[in-house]
């Protein structure tokens, strides 16, 4: 397995412009998924993106995918800048105790996706 940095340093010379790989999808009829995006952070790191600048990605990313009707996965649902953590990290955040669960709820995240989907709806 390999990480994104040496996947794009090994085959970035064989990556294809959005516009090119929608064209592709609608030159042969099938779809196109993107498998997953995020704001990833480097191992053993914490969160360094201010929650606005997230939100402000998610937002946009969401009604581009939409707007090309593109599926797509979040890569991020747990982790530093994700939606469950094992522990809270962030200090512009809210964190809630998952009941019954050793992970936290961070809850300005869920805020922030259901205001990217709201935004794309």
């Amino acid at each position: 397995m390999i990480d994104a940095k040496q996947a794009m340093q090994e085959f970035g010379s064989l990556s294809i412009s959005a516009n090119d790989l929608i064209a592709t999808a609608k030159e042969y009829n099938v779809g196109v998924m993107i498998g997953e995006f995020g704001s990833f952070a480097e191992a053993n790191q914490t969160y360094w993106y201010p929650t606005a600048t997230i939100e402000n990605f998610l937002q946009d990313m969401v009604a581009k995918f939409k707007a090309q009707r593109l599926g797509w996965c979040y890569g991020v649902w747990n982790g530093p800048s994700g939606i469950v953590v094992d522990t809270p990290l962030i200090d512009d955040a809210t964190y809630e105790k998952l009941k019954g669960t050793p992970v936290y709820l961070n809850t300005e995240m869920q805020q922030m996706w259901q205001r990217a989907l709201d935004a794309a709806a």
